[in-house]
């Protein structure tokens, strides 16, 4: 009789161990997520409970945000929700209870969505000619500067971003430059032109409260460059580059300039130029080489007249730039 009863009681034991550890509602993980995890100012932000052991569909979500807690938002399968960020500075904090619809055993996880600005931008050290209100392209070997702008603020107070932390990747390499302070990275780009270059940033302050990344793409380009008049009242005649022209007036010497666009160079004088008018080579101003002078008087007809303008660096194109001066 007692070995049945211990046979019996080994039974029960059996099924009865499985069945209350079945009941019981004990994640092996439980968090939340924020998608971005350091929003921009009015910034959508969506906020996931992530319970990769468990069917969300069996659990019911109460959420609450800032204390409050949100009928309108909780409910059963309801483990995701979309919000706006507030201004920066203005923290909102987030947490989240989930259980199963059998029981009142929970999980519960919590966050802080602290929003934050970071913008980059880059100024390529290409030459462009003062008048230009363009900005200055990058091309093949051009040194370009890139600066990372942070807005970060913490209990009220604004983070000075020399006080933060960067760490720069370019490319495929990461943290090419990393340290306090490190707001700009200096890169040079590629032998040639149509090249991308994938620029990353990843900003937090010391006490690791914001993280912000940030990402820009380059693409260079090749250089440029037009013709334009030059009279002596007027400069340069920026408004429109030649491709043919006739004076207007009888003139007994025409001024023609070449104006750069995108070399990797600091000057205009760092290039050579060859100029040409009709088959016979001629050399512009000594002091200013890309200006070429014509003594019209005994001249008729129509002058083919060209340029050819080249960096030092054999990997960088040259530009050729041709028009008809009509006599």
């Amino acid at each position: 009789m007692r070995n049945i009863i211990l046979v019996i009681s080994i039974v029960l034991i059996f099924f009865l161990v499985p069945l209350r550890a079945h009941a019981q509602f004990v994640p092996n993980t439980f968090s939340l997520n924020a998608a971005p995890e350091t929003p921009g100012a009015g910034e959508t932000v969506v906020i996931t409970a992530s319970t990769p052991t468990t069917d969300e569909n069996t659990l019911i979500f109460t959420w609450t945000i800032d204390g409050i807690t949100r009928n309108d938002l909780s409910g059963q399968g309801k483990n995701r929700i979309t919000l706006i960020a507030g201004k920066i500075g203005v923290i909102t904090r987030i947490s989240v209870r989930a259980r199963r619809v059998s029981n009142q055993e929970f999980a519960s996880a919590s966050l802080t969505i602290r929003p934050a600005n970071l913008s980059l931008v880059w100024h390529a050290q290409t030459l462009i000619p003062r008048w230009y209100q363009g900005k200055a392209l990058p091309s093949a070997r051009a040194i370009v500067r890139v600066s990372a702008i942070p807005e970060f603020v913490v209990s009220h107070v604004s983070l000075k971003p020399e006080s933060l932390i960067y760490r720069w990747s370019f490319d495929d390499e990461e943290q090419v430059l990393a340290g306090v302070g490190e707001q700009v990275l200096t890169i040079r780009t590629k032998d040639f032109a149509d090249s991308s270059h994938d620029i990353r940033v990843v900003v937090e302050d010391v006490n690791k409260q914001i993280r912000k990344e940030a990402q820009i793409f380059l693409t260079t380009t090749e250089p440029e460059g037009n013709i334009y008049l030059k009279t002596p009242s007027g400069g340069v005649e920026f408004r429109r580059s030649i491709t043919r022209f006739s004076p207007y007036a009888n003139s007994s010497m025409l001024d023609f300039q070449f104006e750069p666009f995108f070399f990797p160079v600091a000057t205009r004088k760092a290039l050579s130029y060859q100029w040409q008018t009709g088959q016979a080579a001629v050399s512009g101003s000594p002091q200013n080489p890309y200006l070429l002078t014509i003594q019209t008087a005994g001249q008729s007809g129509s002058i083919p007249i060209s340029v050819t303008v080249n960096d030092n660096d054999p990997f960088v194109p040259g530009v050729f730039k041709s028009f008809t001066l009509d006599l």
